[in-house]
């Protein structure tokens, strides 16, 4: 976990100092294993903070339904939009 300053954030439930913006991201529980196992490197979303660290809830969907995982991360890499 990525710590700093006073200054980047205020303490989270878990007693540590997060950088950026925080995001509650929902996932179902299979992606989240496939993530963890190296073999899903990318997470696609429409909608996203862009220009900045966020830090972001994990919260796994149905059956699972519980906040699983806090995960800092740097920066979005933005893509081309496709208009649907």
């Amino acid at each position: 976990m990525i710590t700093c300053g006073r200054e980047c954030g205020a303490p989270n439930d878990f007693g540590a100092i997060l950088p950026g913006e925080r995001v509650l991201m929902s996932l179902k529980p299979e992606y989240y294993e496939l993530m963890w196992q190296g073999l899903k490197t990318h997470e696609f979303r429409r909608r996203y903070l862009k220009g900045q660290p966020t830090t972001w809830y994990v919260y796994l969907t149905a059956p699972v339904s519980k906040l699983i995982a806090v995960i800092d991360l740097g920066e979005a890499v933005v893509g081309p939009t496709i208009d649907r």
